[in-house]
């Protein structure tokens, strides 16, 4: 027996599932490029904004909603939540980063 590698994910449930599951992955192609089609067309009516105008404003505004999470933290209970996620991820960050 030769080592090879599973086709289909093992999708052998009935005949012509592999037909099925390509019909699915083309569908779902061709609504995200029909998706990413629409967005480039939005994205090219849009005029360019100056974004280097006040650094030290938009500087503190990354830290205050970027990092402190200050807008979801006024919600109390799902800010908690959001908070306890956001934080152990960041630890979960550091620990891989320092492995």
């Amino acid at each position: 027996m030769e080592p090879v590698r599973p086709l289909f994910w093992n999708i052998h449930t009935f005949p012509g599932a592999e037909i099925v599951f390509y019909l699915v992955i083309l569908v779902t192609l061709a609504l995200f490029a029909y998706n990413a089609y629409r967005r480039m067309q939005l994205w090219r009516v849009g005029k360019p904004e100056p974004r280097f105008d006040q650094p030290l404003k938009r500087l503190w505004g990354v830290i205050q909603f970027g990092f402190v999470q200050w807008r979801v933290l006024t919600d109390v209970k799902p800010g908690l939540v959001h908070g306890a996620i956001f934080v152990g991820m960041g630890l979960l960050f550091i620990g891989t980063a320092l492995a």
